[in-house]
């Protein structure tokens, strides 16, 4: 490791173990600096899993963080959801206003579920 944000975890799968495809929650890391709208996505579905499931959120809640910047797995998903929106004021333009109005909504879905957790 060279860096704080460097990876100090990984999260492993009895899914797909015979594999080479990373379980889900290293996707979602994975994912979540180029393909924004995918990873906002995931989150969104994995967060409204945990609030229907207490198991599901107790054992996402303890996850070791992906890095030494957080304390547990989710202390990076508030940080990524306000980058995303200031990141979304920024690029809104009128003459795109549906996609952004896209996003803006599913982020908005993000938070909701991330309040009720």
């Amino acid at each position: 490791m060279d860096r704080i944000n460097d990876d100090a975890h990984i999260f492993e799968s009895a899914l797909n173990m015979s594999t080479s495809e990373d379980p889900v929650l290293s996707q979602i890391l994975k994912i979540r600096t180029q393909q924004e709208q995918n990873c906002m996505k995931a989150i969104k579905a994995l967060l409204s899993l945990c609030n229907k499931d207490e198991t599901i959120a107790r054992y996402l809640y303890s996850l070791p963080p992906p890095s030494y910047q957080g304390a547990r797995f989710i202390d990076w998903i508030v940080p990524y959801m306000q980058h995303q929106r200031t990141e979304l004021s920024k690029a809104h333009t009128m003459s795109n206003a549906p996609y952004y109005e896209k996003r803006f909504a599913l982020l908005d879905k993000c938070e909701l579920h991330m309040e009720k957790f």
